[in-house]
């Protein structure tokens, strides 16, 4: 997925277009989102949500899901 496209993040849920006109998926929460989108921009690789300040393993995997499935 291109990480540098217009993000819309609500609460806990990504959209993506500049008015948020595609659902992508619903992270644990507002701050998780800001964060998976901060990891992907800069290409960083995580392992586990250990290395993340807020990220659960369930908001990792939704990242890694939507990044396959917008390719």
């Amino acid at each position: 997925m291109d990480w540098t496209q217009p993000l819309v993040v609500n609460g806990g849920t990504l959209y993506s277009g500049v008015n948020g006109d595609r659902w992508l998926g619903e992270f644990s929460s507002h701050e998780a989102a800001l964060e998976i989108m901060a990891i992907q921009r800069e290409q960083r690789t995580v392992y586990s949500s250990r290395e993340t300040h807020c990220c659960t393993e369930g908001d990792l995997e939704l990242a890694a899901a939507i990044d396959f499935d917008e390719r």
